[in-house]
């Protein structure tokens, strides 16, 4: 497949757009790590504690690159970045699914973990760590839980599904049996990584020796379709898969019906912080901040005439707002009917309520209904 390579700091720009050429690929690899390498002698980079509100603007910034339009199909996101210590409350909230009084930094990590899963991302966090063990391991395919069914079932009988029969495993020998691998199984400071895996189904690779064999197991995943008859109400969903003994699979824990509204949500507090002033997203909408007649600010959204390819299901438009001040924006949505006749466009008036003037707001549109959006800051009216 495709290759993209994607750095933020803090905001992304892509060093590499879509490609199949492995050896441009290596290159520009190899230009960034000879950006990021420390000089000879310098100090080592010290540890990061990242308060809630920096952390959710890192989440956030990644979430818009993620949710972004790409074409259908598996992917997986190798996320090159190191962890941080959490608090003994943070662990335990981690380490439950409660849903009432979780501790913000870890709520931002849930949030993120699922909205990577249910666009379809296989995340493998990437804190390279050189190891004296893993200098001296050596590369082997690890175990999966679809093939140990696969060995479990070539005798035949019941559920024997003709597969072909597998190598054999190499438990001994792999990497992933190590002690530096386990310990990045335990590590405090790699808590916050390990979050973002059972969600995606994805892999924590801490030592270069474990790299090469997550991805040649990416070739042994199997890919599912199906269709769901719920309408496009950009909601989250849990999904679990189970063959038909009943052994469950460790595939992605959630789906989404259209465009979710914790997405929405990253996306306008991703435009605040970017701020650019130019419009974002493939939805052909103009939205502009206007003083109503009883000197009130409202929102003038028109969406121009286009035509729509495919027919869709009605569903309606989500209008998402948030406002530029101290701490995290709070960002607030609305529905709005939605549009069933592209081609002849569209255009509504909409007071906002406790508008604070003067200052910068971001707007986001998303249409539900074909899962395209736009959005922009303004700066408001004094």
């Amino acid at each position: 497949g495709s290759v993209e390579v994607t750095e933020a700091d803090p905001a992304p720009w892509t060093e590499l757009a879509a490609s199949r050429e492995p050896i441009r690929i290596r290159q520009v690899l190899s230009e960034i790590a000879a950006r990021a390498r420390p000089e000879r002698g310098g100090a080592p980079p010290t540890a990061s504690f990242p308060e809630a509100a920096l952390l959710r603007r890192q989440c956030d910034r990644l979430l818009a690159w993620a949710t972004a339009a790409r074409p259908p199909g598996p992917r997986v996101l190798f996320l090159v970045i190191d962890g941080f210590p959490l608090t003994p409350d943070e662990q335990k909230d981690l380490a439950t699914e409660g849903g009432e009084g979780v501790q913000e930094r870890t709520a931002v990590l849930r949030e993120t973990a699922r909205l990577l899963a249910a666009y379809g991302w296989i995340t493998i966090p990437l804190p390279l760590r050189e190891t004296r063990e893993a200098l001296g391991s050596d590369p082997a395919r690890p175990d999966s839980d679809l093939d140990r069914f696969r060995v479990d079932h070539q005798a035949g009988g019941k559920y024997n599904i003709n597969v072909p029969h597998l190598l054999p495993f190499l438990k001994r020998s792999s990497p992933f049996r190590g002690e530096a691998a386990v310990t990045l199984q335990v590590a405090p400071d790699l808590a916050p990584l390990r979050a973002l895996l059972d969600p995606s189904g994805g892999k924590l690779v801490g030592i270069e020796a474990l790299l090469d064999p997550v991805i040649e197991s990416l070739d042994g995943r199997w890919q599912v379709w199906f269709q769901a008859s719920e309408p496009h109400e950009g909601r989250l969903r849990p999904v679990e898969v189970r063959l038909r003994d009943g052994t469950a699979l460790r595939t992605r824990a959630w789906l989404r019906s259209s465009t979710p509204v914790d997405a929405a949500a990253a996306r306008v507090r991703a435009l605040l912080l970017g701020a650019t002033g130019r419009p974002e997203g493939t939805l052909p909408v103009r939205i502009e901040a206007v003083r109503t007649e009883g000197d009130a600010i409202a929102l003038r959204l028109t969406v121009a005439p286009f035509t729509d390819p495919v027919p869709v299901q009605p569903a309606p438009l989500r209008l998402s707002w948030a406002f530029a001040g101290d701490g995290t924006p709070v960002v607030r949505h609305q529905l709005l009917p939605g549009n069933p006749q592209p081609d002849l466009g569209w255009s509504t008036t909409l007071p906002l309520p406790a508008v604070p003037a003067g200052h910068r707001m971001a707007v986001a549109v998303d249409d539900l209904a074909r899962e395209r959006w736009s959005g922009i800051v303004l700066n408001l009216p004094k």
